[in-house]
């Protein structure tokens, strides 16, 4: 899939851009608060409905504006589709091909990209959230159901949380709890399912840009390991009941991230945990590739930074053996050793205006 064009208005500095962006790789360059980082994020703001920059959208309009909108010609398995998403007044609105999209995911399906940034090393030594996160994106382009699956779930988390905090009807909560053990375990065999299939992408990728490092993920499914959820739920009660809330469940899951065995947050400088997050990102592009048969869109924002030159290399050679589209930032041209021959397009931008430099 790959963005034919793409026209941004009112989105943090940029009053207002068009861009008919190569297939290929796509270098955005200017001085640090020119709007060069949020391009990028208007792109991820299509994708997904909210910026990797922030968890509040209406930070995405442009300072004095009542509204931001992004809209795009966007080819997908040679389909072409007109993607748009406006942000008013706490309200976010996306429409496909003229007509109202009816949930934000619709957009996701059109449009995947993967976001590489400064603070992607959240991934590593962030809160659990930031690891559910990545591996919640690559379940749902993974497998078709896992969307309806993780909706029921949370309804089911919802029932139960409130029931917890107004007082507990034990023939209610029983039956929640069949339900919510039903989807939970439904939910744990996918993110399983899903990583045993991302595990050979990242001992590929890793090998690439890391040498002979072994990165391994090992997924903890947030509830004590060897008991049945249905019996750590009844365990907890007493506990959920003094807190208002469920423990125990999906919804607490974590990734350990290990390189040769010790933890990647605790031995790794932050140049090395930046390399270990392009790995992770790397392998999920990758292995979407393969089950799509074709590659999301990259996004990689200052990805000169905290990396040495060797690693550098090996992930703009990851980025760029996928064959997609691909969008980089950087202060000057010089400061990305993009390997000969790629082609492409480069765009300066200043005080938030962008223009193609021939």
């Amino acid at each position: 899939m790959h963005i034919r064009s793409i026209q941004l208005r009112q989105v943090r500095i940029i009053e207002s851009a068009e861009l008919e962006p190569s297939p290929g790789v796509n270098l955005i360059v200017g001085n640090n608060a020119s709007g060069k980082t949020s391009f990028l994020e208007s792109i991820d703001f299509l994708s997904r409905g909210r910026s990797f920059r922030s968890a509040r959208p209406d930070e995405l309009i442009r300072s004095g504006c009542d509204a931001c909108q992004v809209v795009a010609r966007v080819e997908n398995r040679d389909q072409l589709s007109r993607l748009g998403i406006e942000r008013r007044a706490g309200m976010t609105r996306a429409r496909i091909d003229g007509q109202d999209a009816g949930a934000l995911a619709e957009l996701a399906r059109r449009l995947a990209a993967v976001v590489m940034e400064p603070l992607s090393v959240s991934l590593v030594s962030g809160a659990p959230s930031e690891r559910r996160s990545f591996l919640d994106w690559g379940v749902f382009h993974h497998a078709e159901s896992f969307l309806a699956n993780w909706q029921r779930y949370g309804r089911l988390l919802g029932q139960r949380n409130s029931l917890l905090k107004r007082g507990v009807n034990a023939r209610t909560l029983a039956a929640i709890d069949r339900q919510l053990v039903e989807e939970a375990e439904s939910l744990t065999a996918l993110r399983l399912a899903y990583l045993a299939a991302l595990e050979p992408e990242i001992e590929s990728m890793a090998g690439s840009v890391l040498g002979a490092e072994r990165l391994k993920l090992q997924y903890r499914q947030g509830w004590a390991q060897g008991e049945a959820l249905a019996e750590s739920l009844s365990r907890r009660l007493d506990t959920d009941k003094e807190r208002g809330f469920t423990g125990a469940g999906p919804h607490r899951a974590d990734l350990e991230i290990t390189l040769d065995g010790d933890s990647v947050a605790r031995i790794a400088s932050r140049g090395q945990q930046k390399a270990v997050v392009a790995v992770l990102k790397l392998a999920q592009a990758r292995l979407f590739s393969l089950v799509r048969m074709e590659p999301p869109v990259l996004l990689l924002d200052d990805v000169a930074s905290e990396l040495d030159r060797e690693h550098r290399a090996g992930v703009l050679r990851g980025a760029l053996a996928l064959g997609g589209q691909v969008f980089l930032t950087a202060i000057e041209e010089g400061a990305i050793d993009l390997p000969g021959g790629e082609g492409g397009r480069m765009f300066h931008v200043e005080h938030g205006r962008l223009q193609e430099l021939v």
